[in-house]
């Protein structure tokens, strides 16, 4: 059994959507067609924003969808299919689509209120958050 599990916000970085598009040209039809549901310049955001522009929240969301979503189909093209999918965060939203739970028009657009409310109900609190990696107790 295979299954694929998808990343959530924060695995963003320049250029993400360089590689796979490089080596899958039918990529570029999702990306054509998301940056006409959304009326946003998202190949700018895939090869060249820097990592200030895509650490905002909306920008990184949509972001990781698509590229996820076009590495998805990448691997199905070629035959890897997936038994199961599953989701970190974000992520989840990426599984639901390559499950063909949700449209690609639907999810795209779903992300992005969902990127604009998490920022608008976050507002100016700022936090931090700490990651403890290889503690010997």
């Amino acid at each position: 059994m295979k299954g694929f599990i998808f990343p959530g916000q924060g695995s963003q970085y320049k250029g993400m959507g360089k590689v796979i598009l490089s080596k899958y040209e039918e990529g570029y039809s999702y990306l054509k067609e998301a940056q006409k549901i959304l009326n946003m310049n998202l190949e700018y955001l895939l090869f060249e924003a820097d990592d200030e522009v895509l650490k905002d929240t909306e920008n990184a969301q949509i972001t990781i969808l698509l590229t996820s979503y076009i590495h998805f189909k990448y691997l199905e093209k070629n035959g890897l299919i997936p038994d199961y999918v599953a989701g970190n965060s974000l992520g989840e939203y990426s599984a639901l689509l390559c499950a063909n739970s949700l449209s690609f028009e639907d999810t795209l657009i779903l992300i992005r209120e969902r990127a604009r409310t998490m920022k608008k109900f976050i507002g100016n609190i700022k936090g931090v958050q700490v990651a403890i990696l290889n503690l010997k107790l």
